[in-house]
Formats: C-alpha cells, structure tokens, sequence
C-alpha cells in the first residue's frame, strides 16, 4: 500500500457533520449500553433499546461520512452486508413474517458493524490525523464507564456474571464483556507502556483485579496474558525473533507462573469461580468443563441442522430468526444457540456468511502482522496482539465475531493503525497513536 502523509491542518474534509456526530456517539458509546441495561433492570425493554439506536447513529455518520470520501467503499460495505442479508429476504418472500426479516437484518448488522468501522477509521485516519487526540479520550471515557460498571457490580448495582458470581454492572450481554475487555484493557497497556512506563506495572495490577471481578476465565486469562505480550511485541520485531528483552519477559512470565496460579487460586475462591469451576470439572468431562457446557449447545445446533437443511442452507444458512424457531421446534421450547462463533456463523449465514468474515479477520491479523514488523504504526503491535486474542478466544468462548457491544470498537481499533506520521516529525504513536 502506497502512504501519503498525513494531513494535520483541518480542512473541509475534516471539519464535517458526520464526523461531530460519530465522535460524540463513539464518548457515549458504553453508556448507551449502560442506560440500556440500567433501563431493563427497572423492568422497561423497549423494542429498540438506546443502545441500538445510538449504534444506529454511529453506523449512520460513518456511512455519510465514507460516502463523501471514498463512495466505492461505501459500495464495498454495502455489499459484504448484502451478501449476509440477501438470502434471508429470500426467505421472508417465502414466509412474509416482517418481524423475522427485521431481526435477520439487525443480527447481519452485528457482522457488518466492525467492517463499516474499519473503513470509517481507516479513510478518516489516512486522510487527517488531527482526531486521534480525540480517539484518545474516547477509548479512556469508555474504560472508565466499563471500570464503574464493574465495580459498581459488586457493590450491588446491575447484573452478576453467573448467578451470585462475577459482575457486568448495568449491561446486558455479559458474555461479550469479555472481548471487550481484551480490547479495551489491551490499548490501555499499550499506552501505559510507551507513554507512563514507570506506571505499568500499576496499571497491570489494576486491570488484573478488574478482570477478576467479571469472574470469567477469558477475562482473567486475557488480561494476565495481555501484561506480558504488550512488552514483548512492543519492539515490533517478527514473532520468533528473540531479543534481549523478550528474553527477559519470557523469563518473568515462567518465574511468575507459580505465583499466578496461587494468586488466581485465592482470587477465585473468594470471588465463587472456584465453585463454578468444581462443579463443571466433577459434574461434566473435561471439554464441557473447558468450554462452561458450550459443547451441549453445538451438539443442539448440529443435530438441528442436520435433521433439515438444504443446499441454499449449507451455502447461507438458516438465519438468524429461522434458525433460532427451528431449535425451538426440534427440542420443545429451548432457545438458545452454541455460544461458539464459528459453529453460529455457519448456522445462520452458511459457508459464504463463514468464508466472508473470516477472510476479514485474517487480513485485520495479516495487516496488523505486516505493519508491525515494518514498524509502519506504533500501535500495530498492540492491535496484532489483540486481533490474535480475539480471533482465538471466537471459537471456545464466542461473542466476538458478532458483539454488538464490541464490533466496532474492532474496527476503529484496526483502522486507526493506517495513519501515517511525517517522517519529519517527532510524534510517536501509542494508545491512540498521538
């Protein structure tokens, strides 16, 4: 890819309606999704939540915005969702049911959301930098809503994790608190790293008891995970190449894992994951232990689909209104899907609908890969390690590939690493690369 340099001096492009409107939506992003689950735990679900309507907005101005810049790449975001929602119109001509299609079109949107994202992030940052101070700010007021939620779980307020276990504050989908957590958690190190090193390892023990406090194993082990691969790709160097303080780092993480485990231990009783844990391990085999019975439900999702697909299916799916009746139907009212993104994907969206994001995620991997080895973006390195966690963590944990509360996050998070700084300058790129 050919770069220009970056434009600082704002221009007509830059100063522009839909820009205003997608940062002030990007600030309150997190307390959308807070007043939306603060609303429901009153006993008030609305048919479109805030949460939605405020992604709506967002999804909008990026839309307009890339229309202005780039038209082609709106066609280009126009058709990936396309692709994912065509087939289900198909069967709403055959079933008429408005409701079903309106929710095929919201859970295609979940996919859609973090590509449309990367293609405003991307455009926008490739043309000005002058907003990433505002990115900055942005992705620390979400941290800081995100913080409040969790703590503010534990002292009563909001929603447990698991029963009596864990907390998620005021939002809703807990299950997907935890891909963004590994975002959110992962930047903030970043930045911790190469701008407040002196403070890094406060900020490691911070995270750390945050993640505890949402009790889930892909928390806890993500963000443990994330306070050593920071430093250690923060060189930018290729993955096998062992520096002198890689080699330290490697050193550290072997002689503190006797330390982690007892710390983990301890954290885990007193926060009731332990229990969780034991009852997984002594009721179930080990894989349903590993995966919190995810297991059960692919087994549910297969024997469904098995029992009745067609070829249109296997290429698209059943979607995701068709889909979740079909289950309904064959087991006599359960409702539920695997949880396991890869296993979900195929159900609703078939091999094309699998094909299509996956191929996005490994270019987002290929692309932070390729731009942190040439040293094109100080925060490559950060958005390899977090694309990397994330893509492994969709198929035992799920709600990455189509997290509503994380998508776009996604996406911005891997388009902001396309800016590129006059050599001439002495700016350095971190958190938000400014």
């Amino acid at each position: 890819m050919n770069h220009q340099n970056v434009k600082t001096e704002p221009n007509s492009t830059t100063y522009d309606f839909s820009i205003l409107l997608v940062l002030v939506g990007l600030t309150f992003y997190l307390t959308a999704d807070t007043l939306t689950g603060f609303l429901e735990h009153k006993g008030l679900k609305l048919a479109l939540s805030p949460s939605q309507i405020w992604k709506f907005f967002i999804l909008g101005g990026m839309l307009v915005y890339i229309a202005k810049t780039k038209y082609e790449y709106v066609i280009l975001a126009l058709t990936y969702f396309g692709i994912l929602v065509a087939p289900r119109y198909i069967d709403f001509l055959g079933h008429e049911d408005l409701k079903g299609f309106l929710s095929d079109i919201v859970y295609a949107l979940k996919y859609s959301s973090f590509f449309i994202a990367f293609i405003w992030a991307r455009t926008l940052f490739t043309i000005s930098d002058i907003y990433l101070k505002k990115i900055n700010q942005i992705f620390i007021i979400n941290f800081i809503v995100l913080a409040l939620n969790l703590f503010g779980g534990v002292l009563g307020y909001g929603y447990s994790q698991y029963g009596n276990i864990g907390s998620v504050g005021y939002f809703i989908a807990g299950n997907e608190i935890s891909g963004l957590i590994i975002i959110v958690f992962g930047l903030i190190l970043n930045y911790f790293f190469k701008k407040k090193q002196k403070y890094y390892l406060l900020a490691c023990l911070m995270l750390i008891v945050l993640s505890l406090l949402k009790s889930t194993k892909v928390a806890i082990a993500g963000t443990i995970l994330l306070t050593f691969l920071i430093p250690y790709f923060s060189e930018n160097l290729p993955i096998l190449s062992l520096s002198n303080l890689r080699k330290k780092i490697l050193m550290s993480f072997l002689v503190m894992i006797p330390f982690l485990i007892i710390g983990l231990y301890f954290a885990m009783i007193y926060t009731g994951l332990w229990e969780r844990i034991q009852y997984f391990y002594t009721h179930y085999d080990f894989l349903t232990f590993l995966l919190s019975g995810r297991n059960k439900y692919v087994e549910v999702v297969i024997e469904v689909f098995e029992s009745n697909f067609s070829v249109f299916q296997l290429l698209f799916g059943k979607g995701y209104f068709n889909g979740m009746n079909e289950i309904r139907l064959f087991y006599g009212g359960v409702d539920t899907i695997s949880e396991i993104d890869i296993v979900d994907l195929f159900y609703q969206f078939g091999f094309v609908g699998l094909i299509l994001v996956f191929s996005l995620w490994f270019y987002f991997i290929k692309t932070s890969y390729q731009k942190m080895i040439t040293n094109n973006s100080m925060m490559a390195s950060a958005v390899f390690i977090i694309n990397i966690l994330l893509f492994l963590i969709s198929f035992p944990a799920g709600h990455i590939l189509y997290s509503g509360i994380a998508g776009i996050l996604i996406g911005i998070m891997n388009g902001i690493q396309f800016v590129v700084i006059e050599k001439s300058t002495n700016k350095t790129l971190s958190f938000s690369e400014h």
